[in-house]
This record gives structure tokens, C-alpha cells and sequence, in this order.
């Protein structure tokens, strides 16, 4: 199970069901670059990057994020699964927000 709760699980398949993208979505898994590894390459990168990860995210595992070396990141993990953007739609959106705003 993707999730340490099923709460959380009945909360995603009901956001998922409303996904308009979610046939164009699928269709990952058929690049060759999905199962690419793109930590290494995030040390090159200079520019401000948001993380925002799931600390109940058993998909990648919670820890996940911490094998991106960027130079310049700033790191938002929040109580949720795989999908912050979908499970708290309204905290993702401040996050975002806050960064930007602070982006020189």
C-alpha cells in the first residue's frame, strides 16, 4: 500500500478519480527516462528549486528527497502521501507561493 493509512488511500483515489490528465499521465513509464537517475545530475544545477515531498510517501520512500544535492534548494516536506499537490491542494499552493515570492 502506498500509504501507512487508509484514510489517506481513500483521499488519493478520490482526487485521482478527477484527474484530467491522468491518460496522458500513464504514459511514463514508457520513457526511457523515467528509470533514469537525476540525483547526480542535480549538483550542476545553480538555480533556486522548491522540493516538495510527502513524509508518508511510500511510493519513493519519505526520504527520497534527501538524494538530491542541489546547491540552492529549499526543502518542504508535508504530512502527506506520493501526491502533495492533490492531498493538500491549499498547503502545496503556499509553499509555492512563499518561494517564488523569495526567488531573486
Amino acid at each position: 500500500m502506498m500509504y501507512p493509512k487508509k484514510e489517506m488511500f481513500d483521499q488519493m483515489n478520490a482526487v485521482m478519480d478527477t484527474t484530467l490528465n491522468w491518460d496522458f499521465g500513464s504514459k511514463v513509464w514508457d520513457f526511457p527516462e523515467y528509470a533514469q537517475d537525476f540525483t547526480i545530475k542535480s549538483a550542476s544545477l545553480k538555480m533556486p528549486v522548491l522540493v516538495i515531498s510527502g513524509n508518508n510517501d511510500l511510493s519513493v520512500g519519505p526520504e527520497h528527497y534527501r538524494l538530491f544535492k542541489f546547491r540552492n534548494a529549499t526543502y518542504r516536506p508535508m504530512a502527506t502521501g506520493h501526491c502533495p499537490y492533490q492531498e493538500q491542494t491549499a498547503l502545496f499552493h503556499k509553499h509555492v507561493k512563499t518561494f517564488l515570492a523569495n526567488v531573486k
